[in-house]
């Protein structure tokens, strides 16, 4: 129950970051899709799974540029269900972005550190469970246009009951209208 209560602050804190973030006119989030691949790195997952998994995001999106030296959330789907298994991360992060190039362009370069909960659910082979444990990522990118980007992202989960959900997350960002 602690866990859960910490989970909910912390998509409380994003959601008061993203709205924040809104009312700044350099940087507004958007709703959008996010297809992709996941590419998880434990051989547990790759063999429940195969090596890629196809993922499909629809949520908030930013691909204007932030201001500069200012957290901003992210909220993230990962999951897959195959032959009887199945697991399901939703990652909440706080993060910090950095840009290269003209910063007056609207097409740059950009990485990325984050940091935060993740609630998971999850049943592989002998081993199941759900709650919330802590998360990591590193993400680099390039922001193509106001409404398109492309990122790679390696996420570091923590470990549950011996399974672990590390991956690299590969996505075209595709914002469809703003809030």
């Amino acid at each position: 129950m602690k866990r859960a209560l910490t989970f909910l602050a912390l998509a409380g804190l994003s959601g008061a970051a993203m709205a924040q973030q809104q009312q700044d006119p350099l940087s507004q989030i958007q709703i959008g899709v996010s297809p992709g691949w996941y590419l998880p790195t434990s051989k547990d997952l790759q063999d429940a799974f195969g090596a890629q998994i196809f993922t499909l995001g629809l949520g908030p999106v930013s691909t204007s540029r932030p201001v500069s030296n200012k957290l901003s959330p992210t909220f993230n789907i990962i999951g897959a269900d195959r032959d009887g298994n199945r697991f399901l991360q939703v990652p909440v992060t706080l993060g910090y972005e950095w840009h290269f190039g003209d910063d007056k362009s609207s097409t740059f370069p950009f990485a990325r550190l984050d940091a935060g909960l993740s609630y998971y659910n999850f049943d592989i082979g002998s081993a199941s469970g759900s709650g919330v444990g802590y998360v990591g990522s590193a993400t680099v990118g390039y922001v193509l246009s106001q409404n398109l980007q492309v990122s790679a992202k390696y996420y570091l989960f923590q470990d549950r009951d011996g399974i672990n959900f590390n991956g690299l997350q590969l996505a075209v960002t595709i914002a469809l209208f703003h809030l």
